[in-house]
């Protein structure tokens, strides 16, 4: 394959797990958040089978030096001594990818984190997914986007739709036109708003935590100011590509969405990943029924 196919194929992710997960403290406190439980897998089992699902097994994940059993679970050759021998089913996906991780000295945003592997990226299209952000649908959402963008390469960002309440914790949407968003339909992009008060928001759709980027971003990060919260949004700099007129798609896919960086939504992503599996499914059932008033 030259360097211009190379290009022209999407064959890396970056999974961004560097945070320390304030939200969930203090489970957080000791336990990675990308390694805790959603029913029987680590939270970042989830993104990495969906990678894998969508013909992904590039991976560069960046992290921090206070996650060392996060680096022992996906490299399981790491120095520590005593690992505890992975399910098979987990050690059978990792045996089949091929994980990088990089160390994020300091937690100065998502697109701090990004920038970090800016040197492995090269000159290729890219993949985002964020490992809190689990998403359950049919076909992996990522696949999706890979395959609009292997119609049309462009910048691809998942979408998802939520209550009013909840619009100021999310980066959202503004699109071209007013339009009503048609489910599996690339939508055309104005800007994206990071974090907007409800009054203030063009939309309910906001960014699902998966992406498909170009290497142009990381110039744009490279110069990018701190926005909202002090940090380096990804958002600032992908409103950065399109005001230079790179075309840019939301796709808002069907299934069901978790935030699980919250406690809430970890919960609620472990119930509902209980009842998807037979032999949990029904005894799920009877214990929330026993409950139930």
């Amino acid at each position: 394959m030259d360097n211009d196919e190379q290009r022209r194929k999407l064959t890396t992710a970056v999974i961004p797990a560097g945070g320390n997960g304030t939200r969930l403290y203090p489970l957080t406190s000791s336990t990675p958040k990308e390694m805790l439980p959603v029913f029987e897998k680590p939270m970042i089992m989830h993104s990495i089978e969906e990678l894998y699902d969508s013909g992904i097994t590039e991976i560069i994940l960046i992290s921090n030096v206070g996650k060392p059993s996060l680096t022992d679970f996906l490299l399981p050759n790491s120095p520590t001594d005593e690992i505890p021998k992975l399910p098979r089913y987990f050690s059978d996906i990792l045996d089949k990818i091929h994980i990088q991780i990089i160390m994020q000295e300091e937690q100065l945003g998502l697109g701090n984190a990004i920038l970090q592997c800016s040197k492995l990226i090269n000159d290729s299209d890219f993949i985002v997914i964020l490992p809190d952000e689990l998403f359950f649908s049919e076909t992996p959402s990522i696949k999706i986007l890979i395959e609009n963008w292997n119609l049309n390469p462009a910048i691809y960002l998942s979408a998802a739709d939520v209550p009013n309440e909840e619009i100021r914790n999310y980066g959202v949407i503004k699109y071209r036109e007013n339009l009503k968003v048609r489910a599996l339909t690339p939508e055309k992009i104005a800007e994206v708003i990071e974090k907007p008060e409800t009054q203030e928001a063009p939309s309910n759709s906001i960014l699902n935590g998966r992406y498909i980027l170009p290497s142009s971003l990381f110039r744009v990060l490279e110069e990018a100011s701190a926005g909202v919260g002090g940090e380096i949004q990804l958002t600032d700099s992908i409103n950065e590509l399109i005001k230079k007129d790179l075309p840019a798609y939301a796709m808002t896919i069907d299934g069901v969405r978790f935030d699980a960086g919250s406690p809430l939504g970890l919960l609620k992503s472990s119930i509902y990943s209980a009842l998807q599996e037979k032999n949990s499914s029904e005894s799920i059932l009877k214990f929330m029924r026993s409950y139930i008033i």
